[in-house]
């Protein structure tokens, strides 16, 4: 069973990205926030990391994807509002394993 830590401000994102991953029989841990997120990395040593780029309080998660990456060797996925334009030349060195785009919706009316 894979290790997976879901780093996401957004509860009902967070909770549909943990149902999916645990319909593949992942073991799922959730934090909204920073400090509960490096707590689970030590405890829990996941293998995959699910971050939102832009946590509340003005923490970014391309910033805490290099604090992970200190801790563990897990993979880092990047969950996303952002275009793919507004990522070019902001990601960290060490670099996604993957960045997922969520679901946008403009009201045309």
């Amino acid at each position: 069973m894979r290790r997976v830590l879901v780093v996401e401000d957004e509860y009902q994102v967070a909770l549909d990205l943990a149902a999916q991953l645990r319909k593949l029989g992942c073991d799922v841990q959730l934090a909204n926030e920073p400090d509960s997120a490096m707590e689970l990395v030590r405890k829990r040593a996941p293998q995959i990391a699910f971050i939102d780029i832009n946590l509340r309080g003005g923490f970014e998660g391309l910033d805490f994807a290099g604090e992970i990456a200190s801790e563990t060797n897990a993979e880092t996925v990047f969950v996303t509002d952002y275009s793919i334009f507004d990522l070019y030349g902001r990601m960290p060195r060490h670099g996604p394993s993957m960045t997922i785009f969520k679901a946008t919706c403009w009201n045309l009316c």
